[in-house]
């Protein structure tokens, strides 16, 4: 991938904001930089891939100086996530490890179980069904050893699928007891209502449709090996 660093049109941009100067607490080097990162996300939206990976290179050569490794985990996650979504899942890995790396340091565990969550996403979608659960089970652990019981929850919800992509279907049960559990004292019915739709998941895949019918409180659909990433909500 070639780079762009600092092309013609990127140093005229931050001359001009040097010499407007800007208000609140930005640079004007982090606001071209966010300038930058914003875009990129933009274009991944509508699927110009080549277009992200410029705006991500310009974005990372700004953050080169301005040592904000939160942000520079953000860009290795989304470079990764242009990959997985082209099926170079080589190259997602060696950008999620580097994200990972980078919310580490800034100490942001949320978003390295983020793109822990986005590998086993991605080791799901190469069919390595197995390596995706050891990924969310080890994220499971962490999660467990620092007391993040939201992440712990997340983790569960994503667990869910994968088990029965494994076809480990007491893991699911127990999966399933542990956030009825954490639902039953916080009136979450929307919560709730999830739970039931992935009970029914779980009687169609072991080949009971008929029992579906009853435990689902939403419509629920043929289960499938593929959707690990449907079940949850990426930031």
């Amino acid at each position: 991938m070639p780079s762009s660093l600092f092309s013609r049109s990127h140093a005229v941009a931050l001359a001009a904001l040097l010499a407007a100067g800007c208000g609140g607490s930005s640079s004007p080097e982090q606001q071209l930089a966010d300038r930058h990162f914003e875009t990129a996300r933009a274009a991944f939206r509508l699927g110009q891939i080549r277009r992200t990976h410029a705006h991500l290179d310009s974005a990372l050569a700004l953050e080169s100086v301005l040592h904000r490794p939160a942000r520079v985990g953000e860009i290795h996650r989304l470079r990764g996530t242009t990959f997985a979504a082209l099926a170079e899942f080589d190259s997602a890995f060696a950008f999620y490890r580097r994200a990972i790396e980078s919310f580490r340091g800034a100490a942001d565990r949320p978003a390295a179980r983020a793109v822990a969550l986005d590998i086993a996403d991605a080791e799901h979608a190469m069919g390595r069904d197995r390596r995706a659960w050891d990924q969310l089970d080890e994220s499971l652990r962490l999660a467990g050893v620092f007391g993040e019981e939201a992440g712990e929850r997340a983790i569960r919800w994503a667990m869910l699928p994968a088990a029965r992509a494994i076809e480990d279907f007491e893991a699911e049960e127990k999966l399933r007891a542990a956030l009825a559990k954490a639902l039953g004292g916080e009136g979450d019915t929307r919560g709730t209502a999830r739970l039931l739709r992935e009970e029914g998941l779980a009687l169609m895949a072991r080949g009971r449709p008929e029992a579906a019918s009853s435990p689902c409180a939403v419509p629920c659909s043929t289960p499938s090996n593929r959707g690990i990433r449907s079940t949850r909500s990426l930031r």
